[in-house]
């Protein structure tokens, strides 16, 4: 599967906005980053259960992603959070890969500082049913 930091990359629109840094969560501090998206893989279902509206849900039939966006001003995190929704639209599926698409999304203020929003990123596995 593709990783979901080179799928936002590769097709990532900056007439919305500059590119972030993008960094997996757990491998580095994304508070010392003043723009930044940081993702980890979701492949546990407690982890990712009752984020989506279905039935049922099998880690083997998708690859969950965290997200989280995080910058220093509210109008910037909208424009990133729209130009990641866009990047998930213009992304072309491998063999292995049937979609790609975002669930959810909290918002909060970390210590006055930074913006942040959490959400969910879904690549379904071509081939795999989910139901």
């Amino acid at each position: 599967m593709t990783d979901i930091n080179t799928i936002l990359d590769d097709n990532w629109d900056t007439d919305i906005c500059a590119k972030p840094s993008f960094i997996k969560f757990y491998s580095d501090n994304y508070r010392a980053y003043k723009r930044v998206i940081a993702t980890s893989v979701s492949n546990i279902d407690d982890e990712v259960i009752g984020l989506m509206d279905r039935l049922h849900f099998s880690v083997d039939s998708h690859d969950g992603y965290t997200c989280l966006i995080a910058t220093t001003t509210k109008a910037d995190m909208l424009n990133i959070l729209k130009a990641m929704k866009k990047s998930c639209i213009k992304y072309d599926p491998t063999s292995a890969e049937s979609m790609i698409k975002w669930e959810g999304g909290s918002t909060r203020i970390f210590n006055a500082v930074l913006f942040e929003i959490r959400l969910i990123i879904i690549i379904n596995k071509a081939g795999v049913l989910a139901y």
